[in-house]
């Protein structure tokens, strides 16, 4: 039984542990842990989308994408109540979105998008006022928003590009990360360098011997598969 927004997951939206998320999120920094996001989901700033009894949450992409902009303010020094206030702005413009730190319109300004600046912190795009529309983004979440790919329709998040080397695309292997255009999984490759040289697992899996030096190089580098 669930007590979050859907009664199962649903294919297509990714399926992720908090271990697995937090594996994901620290490819991109090292020092996030799984306390962390506990944290952050717990205390309400972007719980998981699906809750079980006995305490065992799945994330959904949509939650892992909206942990990674929080990731990405918290390093830039602006504040979990600066954050919260954010999101709460968000939800009263677009209620109908789930989490709307997952869509496009929150990374661009224009007609799309009026969102109010937080403070001192200075992340946001100018609601009302003579300076309506006067950017002020954080350069982290625009790097962010570059290696996202997002549906032109909805604006939501599809795809994120890790490296690369590696996506993470909810409709492709329940979500795992895998090898940029492919379906084979990171882990895959990495538990086959165990028993082949990169030259016979890129045969093995119809891939370039650079592609799969680059994907074990960055799995290595970002502990993807530790």
């Amino acid at each position: 039984m669930t007590t979050a927004t859907h009664e199962l997951p649903r294919i297509g939206e990714g399926i992720y542990t908090f271990p697995e998320a937090t594996r994901i999120l620290r490819s991109a920094d090292d020092s996030t842990t799984v306390r962390q996001l506990r944290s952050w989901m717990t205390s309400g700033l972007s719980d998981a989308s699906y809750e079980f009894e006995g305490g065992r949450d799945l994330l959904a992409f949509e939650d892992l994408v909206s942990l990674e902009v929080i990731r990405r303010f918290r390093r830039q020094g602006v504040s979990i109540q600066a954050i919260r206030k954010f999101d709460r702005i968000l939800r009263a413009l677009f209620p109908e979105l789930h989490r709307p730190f997952a869509y496009k319109r929150f990374f661009t300004d224009g007609a799309d998008l009026w969102i109010s600046e937080i403070g001192d912190d200075h992340v946001g795009t100018q609601l009302t006022g003579k300076k309506r529309g006067h950017r002020v983004w954080n350069d982290a979440i625009e790097t962010f928003a570059s290696q996202i790919s997002f549906d032109e329709a909805t604006k939501k998040a599809t795809k994120w590009a890790l490296s690369k080397w590696v996506d993470v695309d909810p409709k492709i292997q329940f979500g795992a990360p895998v090898v940029h255009g492919t379906r084979v999984k990171v882990s895959t490759i990495v538990t086959n360098l165990d028993a082949g040289t990169p030259a016979q697992v890129a045969d093995w899996y119809g891939l370039t011997v650079e592609q799969v030096k680059g994907v074990a190089d960055f799995a290595s580098a970002s502990r993807l598969c530790a």
